[in-house]
């Protein structure tokens, strides 16, 4: 299982990896900033980059662009 949390409000993507354990405890979370990374899934065989994640989405200028 991986969920994908991506930011509304900037280009920032969070992922989180499940563990295989009996507990079901997330592994680690993977935070992926900007519009020019791409993020692999292995799992499901894609490469999505953050800029069509994105794509006609206009942020506004301040401090949530960090």
């Amino acid at each position: 299982m991986l969920p994908l949390y991506v930011e509304p409000n900037r280009p920032e993507v969070y992922l989180f990896e499940r563990s295989d354990e009996a507990d079901g405890g997330w592994l680690n979370e993977r935070r992926v900033i900007g519009l020019d990374p791409e993020i692999r899934i292995p799992a499901l065989g894609i490469v999505l980059p953050l800029a069509e994640i994105f794509d006609g989405i206009d942020f506004l200028p301040g401090p949530l662009l960090g």
